[in-house]
């Protein structure tokens, strides 16, 4: 078995429209409501090997809207951390041009992953 943590970061600019979010599995309603800027809102499971789990999110942010898988089996390998085997760790940061990813919680070496588009 493997634990992971995925992380999602509002990081839009301050007084800018509020950022809507929902995250679910497909046996979980994780989040439904609106993340203030730089808020974490972070979740923790456990994955078997050979099990597949999805999460996914939708977000709105004033006239834009994406939804995307933020945990599966491709990204599961993203998030591990310089190879070694401990947990695994999945940061997605909010931003104006669009959704970045990093396998640290204070992330550095951010990669883009979507635009708003």
């Amino acid at each position: 078995m493997r634990k992971y943590e995925v992380h999602v970061v509002n990081n839009l600019p301050e007084r800018s429209p509020s950022l809507f979010v929902h995250c679910a599995s497909k046996d979980q309603e994780l989040i439904n409501s609106t993340l203030s800027v730089h808020a974490d809102y972070n979740w923790h499971f456990t994955m078997k090997f050979g099990a597949t789990t999805i999460f996914f999110c939708r977000f709105w942010w004033g006239s834009k809207d994406k939804s995307f898988e933020v945990f599966n089996s491709k990204i599961s390998y993203l998030c591990d951390w310089d190879g070694e085997i401990k947990d695994g760790i999945c940061a997605w940061s909010v931003q104006e041009d669009g959704f970045y990813f990093a396998n640290q919680i204070q992330p550095r070496g951010l990669r883009k992953m979507y635009g708003w588009t």
